[in-house]
């Protein structure tokens, strides 16, 4: 099953076009040069020297990092650099994983190109016609990707979560799963991509779960953040999936890995 072809176009990164972003010489995001000289106007805190941004030799440890990048961002997120603004902490870490180098607001990540994790779940219901899958529908009024299709549950780890506590917690909120059914998901995949956005490098570690549910359950948004649900044929989601940005970029690449899971035969 080939990956869609506008997929395929979203996922080639130049990453020579960007500025690798380092700290105790351990590489955590990419800036555009455009962005890279924004925070040149911080020279106290960051500093660019052999093609890439640092920081300053005073920032040391993981605390005073994060206060640092806070005291940068409570000026940038008034001058509209952040498409959205979460209030929640991601935790960010090097290429090589290892302890956090610092946390940052969620809605700055992009513009950075630091790595962000989260969960997504695939909700499939099994019957003797065959197998559906459960696809939700953004809100309107979400800051990325409005109306866009996506999983039947999608977020971001928080700092402080893990992949299963977030399953857990999105589940409800997105979809209205209670917690015995949202126990019986199972793991099955852990992908690695970048895209570009308007923001930035969009750079992404997702966990992936299967989720079977009873052929009566209907998903239930509980915090506003997705419009409708639609159960669809799995034979026809990957008619769905060749639709240039029909999906969001993580949506789509997650439903095409299960769908090579499904054994869907090429066309």
């Amino acid at each position: 099953m080939p990956v869609p072809a506008w997929l395929h176009a979203s996922l080639r990164v130049d990453y020579g076009a960007f500025l690798p972003m380092w700290a105790q010489e351990r590489r955590f995001g990419w800036a555009t040069p455009a962005f890279a000289a924004v925070l040149q106007r911080w020279p106290r805190i960051f500093e660019c020297k052999d093609q890439r941004i640092g920081f300053s030799t005073w920032v040391e440890s993981a605390h005073a990092r994060s206060e640092a990048v806070a005291e940068v961002l409570s000026v940038l997120r008034t001058e509209s650099f952040f498409a959205g603004w979460r209030d929640e902490r991601f935790s960010v870490y090097a290429e090589a994983s290892g302890e956090p180098l610092f946390s940052i607001e969620r809605g700055a990540i992009k513009r950075f190109g630091i790595r962000g994790r989260a969960t997504h779940i695939n909700g499939l219901v099994e019957n003797p016609s065959g197998v559906s899958m459960w696809i939700s529908r953004r809100a309107s009024n979400k800051s990325t990707d409005p109306g866009k299709y996506d999983n039947l549950v999608g977020g971001g780890i928080g700092e402080g979560y893990d992949a299963w506590d977030t399953l857990l917690k999105e589940a409800w909120e997105e979809a209205g799963v209670p917690l015995d059914l949202a126990q019986s998901a199972r793991p099955r995949d852990t992908l690695r991509f970048d895209y570009l956005s308007a923001e930035g490098l969009d750079s992404n570690e997702v966990e992936c779960f299967d989720l079977s549910l009873p052929t009566d359950f209907q998903p239930t948004n509980q915090d506003g953040e997705v419009d409708r649900f639609e159960l669809i044929p799995l034979e026809e989601i990957y008619d769905l999936l060749r639709r240039p940005h029909f999906f969001t970029v993580d949506a789509a690449l997650v439903i095409w890995n299960c769908l090579r899971r499904w054994q869907q035969p090429d066309d």
